[in-house]
């Protein structure tokens, strides 16, 4: 073999390298950049320098492909968050157009966001109705799920798959969905890195609450407030450090009793434990409304308060307690 051909060779190997660390390089830059750039200006609620660092990375976008495809689900997510389905869908298509075209290295990283992004494809598809499109989907991502075991993938098409049949009114199998997606949290491995503490909670908790909501629109009024009581138990196990490495804050504590303790108040009230109902749908409201907050960043979930409010002045109305029916309607006001 002659020299020519062992430079040759040297060249390709280190072109290869190169190459491989070029790749790595657009991986972790257009991973980084949201959290990086982009959320902070969310947590600080500075909207208008969030639009300026999308147009940024749109820009960064033109020389790092998986730079733009982060940038795409970054913007279909905007669609989602704004109710407009036409956006979401404009760059879902645009992620599904590049995603095949791009190296295999982009694809590989990229792949539980892609995948992702064809679950909120497909709950777009069902909001319009096009039943049988979205369901092909569906298929196709649980086809993926079971050949790959990713638990944050599978709880994602599973809460969509939810989500989906609850928007429907399709309750029993709301509830279907939502107890598999409960089996997924619970049966993954507290050593499991990629399921992170902080998804674990937050998943767990409000899976605890859908399957309530569920069989609380069945009329199964007895599962409904098993549910959400073992969604308060797992609330309070939480608080006291039940979760390997996390620690949960008492803003996020509350929120969450809240709109628990709000939930078991409406099955009360259906299963006509009045007493019991009114004490729920008051203490929900004080730990919205008037329970101190510490982090600047915590929000307070006032829409649920009102719908809580609305709730216990009609639950008023109807055992004619006319006093305290007029203050909460004054409340709401």
């Amino acid at each position: 073999m002659n020299c020519k051909y062992y430079i040759l060779v040297f060249w390709v190997a280190l072109f290869a390298a190169c190459s491989s660390k070029s790749n790595q390089d657009a991986i972790a830059e257009g991973g980084m950049y949201f959290t990086r750039h982009i959320e902070k200006f969310v947590i600080k609620t500075d909207w208008n320098e969030v639009e300026h660092q999308k147009q940024l990375m749109r820009h960064a976008a033109k020389e790092n492909d998986f730079m733009l495809l982060h940038y795409y689900l970054l913007m279909l997510n905007d669609g989602a968050g704004e109710k407009n389905l036409d956006k979401s869908l404009l760059y879902i298509d645009s992620l599904e157009q590049l995603y095949p075209l791009v190296n295999k290295d982009f694809q590989k990283a990229f792949e539980v966001h892609y995948i992702n992004s064809l679950c909120q494809k497909a709950s777009i598809l069902f909001a319009q109705n096009k039943y049988y499109q979205a369901y092909d989907l569906y298929y196709n991502v649980k086809n993926w799920h079971e050949h790959n075991r990713q638990p944050v993938a599978t709880n994602h098409f599973l809460f969509t798959m939810g989500i989906s049949s609850y928007e429907q009114k399709l309750y029993d199998k709301a509830a279907f969905f939502f107890k598999k997606q409960l089996d997924n949290l619970v049966s993954t491995p507290k050593t499991d890195t990629i399921l992170e503490p902080h998804y674990r909670y937050y998943f767990t908790q409000q899976t605890f609450n859908n399957i309530g909501l569920s069989y609380t629109k069945l009329n199964k009024l007895d599962s409904a407030e098993s549910y959400c009581k073992q969604g308060l138990q797992f609330i309070e196990a939480a608080k006291n450090g039940a979760i390997k490495n996390y620690e949960l804050h008492n803003d996020h504590y509350n929120v969450c009793l809240a709109v628990t303790i709000g939930n078991l108040a409406k099955i009360y009230a259906l299963q006509g434990k009045t007493d019991d109902a009114i004490a729920a749908y008051k203490k929900s409201i004080y730990l919205t409304l008037d329970v101190p907050q510490i982090l600047p960043s915590s929000s307070r979930d006032t829409l649920d308060a009102c719908v809580s409010m609305i709730q216990l002045a009609e639950l008023y109305y109807t055992i004619k307690d006319e006093k305290q029916f007029k203050e909460t309607v004054q409340k709401v006001n």
